[in-house]
């Protein structure tokens, strides 16, 4: 139920210390979730305003950007060794990201 996956996360990136896998994954399944609920974002804008993406909402309700959004729900696209390096911090965010494009296969 995407209401429950909505809840557990919210509750889940309350806490101080996520590791950066886990925000991730966090992030992506509350922006799935979102997609799959349709929640109309635009029917209190006025007529000249556009719809609010999924990512540009969820990026006010944690207080990042949209971008940097975006940058953590990239690291899902890691091989687990990868990620691991990321949590570990063996290997630096931005990095990760830019290798987050590079087909699996092609990571391990």
């Amino acid at each position: 139920d995407d209401d429950a996956i909505v809840a557990m996360v919210d509750a889940n990136i309350q806490r101080e210390e996520l590791l950066p896998s886990e925000k991730a994954f966090a992030y992506k399944m509350k922006l799935d979730a979102m997609k799959r609920q349709g929640i109309r974002t635009d029917l209190t804008l006025s007529q000249n305003e556009t719809k609010l993406r999924s990512d540009e909402v969820l990026s006010k309700q944690v207080g990042e950007s949209r971008a940097q959004v975006q940058r953590f729900v990239r690291l899902t696209e890691l091989i687990p060794e990868l990620l691991d390096l990321v949590d570990n911090k063996k290997l630096q965010f931005t990095v990760a990201v830019d290798i987050s494009y590079i087909d699996k296969e092609v990571q391990g």
